[in-house]
């Protein structure tokens, strides 16, 4: 899974995890940012959460934060400072306020532009800026080699530049369309798009699932990756590993877990803490 994802140049696919609370969404993830990081890349992470549902762009608004920190530290800031102005001309003022943090690599000497536009020119400019970033800094990511014989510089592919939104079950109107736009214009070959959520906290005709719906059936190139719960053979196996033991001494145990649990990797691994501590209380539970 982690190889159709960031395997090689030619795989890279936005995609939406989903499943319920516990079952290892996030540790999927976590994988995903060892994989990238280990590229020399960026990921980038923002959350919805229930307080700021109804804040528009809030996660990305994160996630570009903290891409924006993690750039900060670059050795060829100037460079990159550079190719964010050429990129944003015009738009230098829209993308400030909405990522405060990038001022720090754009600086505050940035001219106000004032532009009559309806709603859906507004949306669709900011949509831009988002992926002119996005482009600027997966080029700026781009390594520089020498080459010896002809003392010319070459430039080799970019590097990944992930942004995970997190929590999307609790998304936003204005960020589904932004997510959407993100998708549908032309990105950095090098970016990933990755958004997780509570399936089960959605019913069939909640509104965000129906705008995840819709989504998808818009833009197929997007995956949907179900993260489902474990079968009691999979608890089986992970015990009998675990205990060093055979599968037949460990299948009773494993049935007991799985149905303590329903087959909740987090459920089985607070269980098994419980038991290592108090081997009488698993049955009591």
């Amino acid at each position: 899974m982690l190889r159709s994802l960031v395997g090689s140049e030619m795989c890279i696919r936005d995609s939406i995890c989903a499943g319920p609370a516990g079952v290892g969404k996030s540790a999927l993830l976590r994988e995903v940012q060892k994989e990238v990081m280990a590229r020399g890349g960026y990921f980038a992470t923002g959350r919805h959460n229930v307080i700021n549902s109804d804040v528009p762009y809030s996660a990305i608004s994160a996630a570009l934060a903290d891409l924006t920190r993690q750039i900060i530290v670059q050795n060829d800031l100037p460079k990159i400072s550079q190719q964010l102005r050429q990129a944003l001309e015009g738009n230098l003022e829209l993308v400030t306020s909405f990522v405060p943090e990038l001022s720090k690599i754009l600086g505050t000497n940035i001219t106000p532009t004032q532009t009559s536009m309806n709603p859906e020119q507004a949306r669709n400019r900011f949509a831009k800026s988002i992926s002119d970033i996005l482009s600027a800094l997966a080029n700026a990511k781009a390594n520089t080699k020498v080459n010896p014989r002809e003392k010319t510089t070459i430039e080799t592919s970019g590097k990944i530049i992930a942004l995970c939104i997190d929590n999307i079950q609790w998304i936003d109107q204005a960020s589904i369309e932004l997510i959407e736009a993100l998708s549908s214009l032309h990105k950095p070959h090098h970016f990933l798009l990755l958004c997780a959520y509570r399936s089960h906290e959605l019913e069939d005709a909640d509104p965000t699932n129906l705008l995840l719906d819709s989504t998808r059936k818009k833009i197929p190139e997007i995956r949907l990756l179900k993260v489902e719960k474990l079968s009691v053979e999979s608890v089986t196996t992970i015990i009998s590993e675990s205990l060093f033991r055979p599968i037949d001494e460990a299948q009773p145990l494993g049935e007991l877990v799985h149905a303590k649990t329903n087959g909740n990797p987090l459920a089985i691994r607070e269980l098994s803490l419980i038991h290592i501590s108090e081997p009488t209380r698993l049955l009591s539970i």
